[in-house]
């Protein structure tokens, strides 16, 4: 979803890239702009793939430069759907929105402890 948001791959330097980010959230573009109701099962992989790589706030302010980066690209994205990543994806994390003057400095993203809701 053209690296919608977030996460990627931890680099020499601990922080996620950008390029990870978006190849793991790609297939989310569709969820986050509205045209499915639902994110596919390969979005929500990525979304997994990417809370599970975020270790400190470092690698949160990458994922959300990125993914500020990326959602600026798309048109008509909807600025509510990205927090609702998480539980649609049955995961107990809250994603933060991430609008146009979103300060990446200060995102949070709670309950970082992936736990997949649907083994439970």
């Amino acid at each position: 979803m053209l690296a919608i948001i977030s996460v990627l791959c931890a680099t020499t330097t601990g922080q996620v890239a950008c390029p990870t980010v978006i190849s793991e959230l790609t297939p989310c573009a569709n969820f986050v702009t509205k045209l499915s109701p639902n994110p596919s099962p390969r979005c929500c992989d990525g979304v997994r793939d990417i809370v599970a790589m975020v270790k400190s706030q470092a690698d949160r302010q990458a994922v959300c430069s990125c993914a500020k980066s990326v959602l600026s690209t798309l048109p008509n994205y909807d600025l509510n759907q990205i927090p609702k990543l998480g539980t649609t994806c049955g995961l107990s994390i809250t994603l933060p929105p991430i609008y146009p003057n979103t300060d990446c400095s200060k995102v949070v993203m709670e309950a970082l402890s992936l736990r997949d809701e649907r083994e439970q």
